[in-house]
This record gives structure tokens, sequence and C-alpha cells, in this order.
């Protein structure tokens, strides 16, 4: 079936999810004065889930409910009452099931006095005035922080920066320090570039800048894959042509392959003269395929299958109508494209039971119900 890419796209981009997305500022460091009440800033623009937002200090130190004069805002951290000991560098960590973003802040603490010293001199004004904390140069080569690439592939991260002093950097994975590519920690690297890359090359690669001005840290995303798949696969023979009777449950399944997110979606192919049966919201989630209306029905929860690397997505029709009969369709849809399979869905008439009949005992209740349904499998025609 050949499909308007543009439609498609358009449809298929709101299922997607989106990675959390910090907004940077050039707020690197903070400094408060002993007793008063500040926000620490950390706003999260985007992401899809919406994003989880968790606060850390110094070295991972979670910032709970028992911290009592911190409460975690939507716009960042407020502290009441600020003291010396809350002096130190705060992580705001957002966080969904399609990726996580950092940003980092330092917290300086002073305490106001009344006294002035009359031996400062203007050689020591004029020198804190040159002062300028790091900024990097070069953003448009920062754009693209979460990267995909294929073993084998190279990749290099660039972290270009400027300050005065001249600003220090060091490159870190998960957290844990890098050597400098060459071997040589004493040359400054603005690039980190990793070659012939492995599987266990995927992860999160962070450089911090800094000077006696401020520090700034950028986070990049790296994920290694062992092949690139362009397209998910629909595993045959699923979804089959399947019969049920009025009353009864039954199912539609489809089985996906695919090495990156996906999201799996059902629709039913509905005629002019039927789409009064149908709610004006399904209606108007609707698209055509070669002519032929389509209506998108409502999402069910996809399963990952470890042992066979697949997916699993259901239609569940709990109890079948003969408004239910009719041609469905499975789409699988990741980010490189899309497939689709179809499957027709038969509704007899239901089951006319026999005034004669004896009660059915208990024991053999078992043997009332479908085996395809037992092992989730859509009953044969």
């Amino acid at each position: 079936l050949q499909l308007n890419f543009i439609l498609v796209v358009k449809v298929f981009c709101s299922w997607f999810g989106n990675p959390p997305r910090v907004l940077k500022n050039d707020v690197t460091s903070v400094i408060a004065f002993k007793g008063e009440t500040l926000t620490l800033p950390c706003m999260v623009m985007s992401g899809k889930p919406r994003p989880r937002t968790q606060w850390y200090k110094d070295e991972g130190v979670e910032i709970g409910k028992d911290w009592e004069r911190f409460k975690q805002q939507r716009k960042g951290l407020r502290i009441r009452n600020v003291a010396l000991e809350d002096r130190g560098v705060y992580r705001c960590e957002a966080v969904n099931g399609y990726g996580s973003e950092e940003l980092e802040i330092m917290l300086l603490v002073k305490v106001i006095s009344t006294q002035v010293k009359l031996n400062t001199t203007t050689d020591q004004i004029e020198s804190g005035k040159q002062k300028k904390k790091p900024i990097f140069t070069e953003p448009i080569k920062m754009r693209r922080y979460n990267i995909a690439k294929p073993i084998g592939r190279d990749v290099r991260f660039s972290c270009k920066a400027k300050g005065k002093p001249p600003p220090q950097i060091q490159w870190f994975k998960d957290g844990n320090f890098t050597s400098s590519p060459d071997g040589n920690p004493r040359r400054q690297q603005w690039t980190l570039t990793l070659r012939q890359l492995k599987l266990t090359d995927s992860g999160r690669y962070t450089c911090r800048v800094w000077n006696k001005a401020g520090a700034i840290s950028f986070n990049y995303s790296l994920r290694v894959e062992g092949l690139f798949q362009l397209n998910p696969v629909l595993v045959k023979p699923h979804p089959v042509n399947t019969t049920v009777r009025v009353g009864e449950k039954t199912s539609l399944q489809c089985r996906v392959r695919s090495n990156i997110v996906l999201t799996v979606k059902w629709m039913k192919q509905i005629e002019p003269s039927a789409q009064y049966q149908y709610s004006e919201r399904l209606l108007n989630n609707s698209l055509r395929i070669d002519g032929n209306l389509y209506v998108i029905l409502p999402t069910q929860e996809t399963l990952y299958l470890p042992e066979e690397r697949t997916y699993l997505n259901k239609h569940v029709i709990v109890r079948a109508t003969e408004h239910d009969a009719g041609r469905y369709l499975c789409v699988a849809a990741n980010t490189r494209g899309y497939r689709l399979r179809g499957a027709y869905l038969s509704v007899l008439p239901a089951r006319a039971k026999k005034q004669d009949e004896p009660p059915i005992r208990s024991t053999a209740k078992l043997n009332t119900i479908p085996l395809a349904l037992i092992i989730g499998l859509p009953a044969a025609a």
C-alpha cells in the first residue's frame, strides 16, 4: 500500500516521544548572601512524556523532601534562609523514557560584612573586572546532542569555549573522567573524537569548562547500534484473519522487530454509510489509504518480549458486535520509517443455546475457553 508520505509523517510524529530539553542560559554560578531566599533556575522546555525533574548536590546527593529549606519547583530549586553549608555544585536532571538532560549551577554563599577594607588597591579592582566566565564559542556545532552511530564509525564532540583567564576543559563519560584522545592530559582538547565505535562506547559524554570566574558544562548522548534498521519488520503471519461470534472476546495481534523505539497503532476501515457508528473524535483522527477511509483506534500497550527480541501489540475486543467486523491495519512506525499489514475480522451470529442443554460442571469450565485466547493467539477463521 502506498501512503501519502507527508500525511503519514504528520500523523505518526504525534505518536513518538521526545527526550527532555532544559533551557540553557548563561547562569552557571549564583552568588547568594547568608539568610536570603533564592531560586536556582532549571526550566524544562520540552519532553514527551512529561519529564521528571530531580535535584542533586555535589557528589550526587539527592535533594529530598527531608531537606526542609529546599523546595523543588517547576522553574527551579527554591532555597530559604541560605546558609554557608549550602555552598556547592547543584545538578538539575530531567528524565523521561526517551532520555535525560542535566544542568549544573554552582552556588556561592557570602556573609554581609559591615567592615570595609581600606587597603583595596585600584589594581586589585581592575584585575577583578578582567575576569570573564567561559562561554561556548561554536554553539551551532553543539545542536546535535542526541547522536546514534553504527558500530565501526567515528564520532566527534565539540565544546570550544573562551574566557578570562583562558578556561580549562575536562571530558567525562557517564560521570567518570576520560583522558584526552592523544593521551596528553595537559593539552586543551576542545573536541573529543572516538574512532571505530564499539557498543560499550554508548553513554553520556560531558565537557566541563571552567576558570576562576565560573564554570559551564554540556552533555552529549551517544547510542552505538549494531546495525541500522531503516524500517520496523512485521513478523509473519500476524495479523491473521480472525472469526468470532457475537458476544465473544477476541484479539488481533501484531509482532514487530525494531532495534530502536517504535510505536504500534491499529486502524479500521470504515464505509461512508457506517460513519454514524463512530464518535466525532475518532472520525477527526482518520486518514485515507488507497481511497479507503481508516480511523485510528485507541492505543493499547505494547509489550517487549526480550527472548524473541520483538514487540507485541494486541487490539482486544472484549465483547464482539456486528459493527466490529471489517478490515484492520497494524501500523508499526519508528524514526526511520513504517510498515503496515492488514487482516479481516468476521463476526458470526451468537451461538444458539439449547433449552435442554445440561449445566456445565465447574471442573469442565476450562474447556469452554478457546486455546487461542489462552496462549494469546487470535482464533483461526
